[in-house]
Parts: structure tokens; sequence; C-alpha cells
């Protein structure tokens, strides 16, 4: 009888990751599929102490482009706080921590021309 609640409970969560339109949603940065039923076999790494399976670890690093935008879903909320261990012991930075500072690094710099035009200086 638990292990029927487990499924279902499992079933449950699976349908609200799930997004209702498409499974299929191409990453614009990298060209990768992002199919969030392919983090599925991650979810035991989430609800239990037990350790990612390799099959867990390979598809967060294919679809890791993906993550910050599975994070944004409301529906995983409770699952960003386990995820810390599951991405440690993938290898992986967290990808909120790895989003800021990609975007920091991507700001637009000042232009600063390479040359001054003498007759623009007075003294």
């Amino acid at each position: 009888m638990k292990f029927i609640t487990t499924l279902m409970v499992i079933a449950f969560v699976l349908s609200v990751l799930v997004p209702t339109q498409a499974l299929r949603v191409l990453s614009e940065d990298k060209k990768v599929a992002c199919i969030v039923t392919d983090l599925q076999v991650c979810l035991p790494a989430l609800e239990t102490p037990i350790p990612p399976s390799a099959e867990c670890c390979k598809n967060l690093k294919i679809q890791k482009f993906c993550l910050c935008d599975y994070m944004e879903n409301p529906s995983i909320e409770k699952y960003l706080e386990p995820a810390r261990k599951v991405f440690a012991a993938c290898g992986m930075p967290y990808p909120r921590e790895d989003a800021i500072e990609v975007k920091a690094t991507h700001h637009p710099v000042d232009v600063v021309p390479t040359h001054a035009h003498t007759s623009d200086v007075h003294a």
C-alpha cells in the first residue's frame, strides 16, 4: 500500500512538473532540447537521502542551459533547496548562482575612445 501511495505522489509531482503545452522546448542559447520529463530520474534524489543516479547527472548536464527556466516554474519551488545537494553530487554549480555570474559578466561596457583629438584638448 505504501508503494502505491509513493507512486501516486510521484505521478502527481510529475504531472505538475510537465508543462501542459510542449514537452520539448529548444533552448535559444545552445540549441538544446529542454525535455523536463528526462529529469524524472532525479526525483528520488530530490525526495530522499539517496544520491542522484548517473543518468540523473547526465540529463542535468545535457539540459544545463534549460535549468534556470525550469527553476522559474512555481510548481517546483519545493525542490529548489533539495536540488542543491543533487547539483553538488553531480559536480555542477547551482543554476541560480551560475545565472547570476553569467548575467554579471555580460553587462554592456562603456565604450572609451581609443584616441583623443588634440584639437579638443585645451590647456
